[in-house]
């Protein structure tokens, strides 16, 4: 299809019908019915026929004003052809402003590339446009100025207002959760103090019953103060219903302590049956009872090894001990520790020491009415050696020796030797 041109009288006189609309104080719909013709070598052209639509600020080159309009099978007869245009706002919503509008028109050809038709066609104004309303109406100023509220005067009637301006004389609900107030809020009631979410309220706000912390407090009521991490301070002579098992830190004064308590500084009285259960150690005398027919009793429950119930009187080295040695009541010389035999020393100092007798007549005194009070007895080989000495000067040793199977004399004989220590010599 090749370019032709339009009846420019047909044209114009058409488009400018369109936008014409009767003077009122409204805006104007800026949508209009274009007419015209369509020929192809001078001979009308028939049959569908796809448009683009275009609007511009000059009859060539220029500005673009909105979009391009498509318009697909537009109908023909005979060449003449009307379309509705910016019926969608692809001009704009007011592309006429009063200033002068070229359409440009582009057809279709047969492998669907759009052939501009020139020239583009001018639309003129007319005597009532979209662009001006009545004069008397306006101000005389454009319809742009309105645009601006800083150039409006007067007052709009509530009536005219949208429901959400809220209004002086009427209950408002402001529910915007982010709305925000200043000023004095003296007049607000029914405040809901879960939505004070900052600031500090003043001691003064606060209830003659709310306790401050810098002042003096008397609680009245019954209070529970169940939270661990609570700090008092203060005299707290007043406190009743204390649990002691919550004293973790500092010590108690012996003074607070009942007189049953026995103390390390004191003179204690034990008058109960107590159970020491693990070692006792004292460092001072101890006295059991206060009369000649006191005794003293410790029993043990049992002891390491075949000791039982031992008492040891002594050092960790050498002890007398005393207590149940294999099942006999046995007094020796062990270490402390109950595991090692030790020297015993029996009256050291010369002092008499009775066996069978109260009253000893000699270093040892033996006395009783079997016929072997004593018996002396060994396990050596070499025999049995019972010595005599006297430690004066020129004293000496004397043996009388039981002589056992490793003897060189022969076993079971008695003989008498003499030497200068308690070792057997033949």
């Amino acid at each position: 299809m090749k370019n032709s041109s339009m009846r420019r009288s047909l044209l114009l006189l058409t488009a400018l019908a369109g936008l014409a609309f009767p003077a009122a104080a409204q805006l104007v719909d800026t949508s209009f019915t274009y007419q015209g013709e369509l020929a192809e070598a001078g001979l009308p052209v028939d049959g569908p026929a796809d448009m683009e639509f275009s609007l511009w600020t000059l009859p060539a080159g220029g500005t673009q004003v909105g979009t391009t309009q498509v318009v697909l099978g537009t109908i023909l007869t005979q060449g003449r052809f009307a379309v509705g245009l910016n019926t969608g706002g692809e001009f704009g919503t007011n592309p006429f402003a009063g200033q002068s509008r070229w359409l440009e028109i582009r057809v279709a050809d047969a492998n669907g590339i759009y052939i501009p038709l020139t020239p583009r066609q001018e639309i003129k104004a007319a005597p009532f446009s979209s662009h001006a309303l009545d004069a008397a109406k306006l101000g005389g100023q454009l319809p742009s100025f309105y645009l601006t509220a800083s150039n409006l005067t007067g007052t709009l009637p509530d009536s005219v207002l949208s429901t959400n301006v809220p209004r002086l004389n009427a209950g408002n609900v402001f529910a915007n959760p982010t709305n925000q107030f200043s000023g004095s809020g003296s007049g607000l009631t029914n405040l809901n103090a879960s939505n004070v979410a900052t600031g500090t309220l003043a001691d003064a706000r606060l209830s003659s019953n709310v306790a401050l912390r810098g002042a003096n407090q008397t609680f009245t009521g019954a209070n529970s103060f169940s939270s661990l991490s609570n700090i008092f301070a203060g005299n707290g002579g007043g406190l009743t219903g204390l649990n002691a098992s919550n004293l973790t830190a500092g010590t108690l004064a012996d003074a607070r302590l009942s007189s049953n308590v026995p103390l390390l500084a004191n003179a204690n009285t034990f008058t109960g049956t107590n159970t020491f259960g693990n070692t006792a150690t004292f460092n001072n005398g101890i006295v059991v009872g206060s009369s000649v027919s006191s005794v003293f009793r410790m029993q043990l429950n049992g002891g390491a090894g075949v000791w039982r119930g031992a008492l040891a009187a002594g050092g960790t080295t050498n002890a007398v001990v005393a207590g149940e040695l294999s099942g006999v009541a046995t007094l020796g010389a062990h270490n402390g520790l109950l595991n090692a035999w030790a020297p015993l020393s029996v009256n050291p100092s010369g002092a008499f020491v009775g066996v069978g007798t109260t009253s000893p007549a000699a270093p040892l005194h033996v006395s009783s009415g079997n016929y072997a009070p004593m018996l002396v007895e060994s396990q050596s080989i070499a025999g049995t050696w019972l010595n005599l000495r006297n430690s004066s000067v020129g004293g000496t040793y004397w043996q009388f020796i039981s002589t056992g199977s490793g003897n060189g004399e022969g076993a079971g004989k008695l003989m008498l030797g003499t030497g200068t220590s308690p070792s057997f010599s033949s």
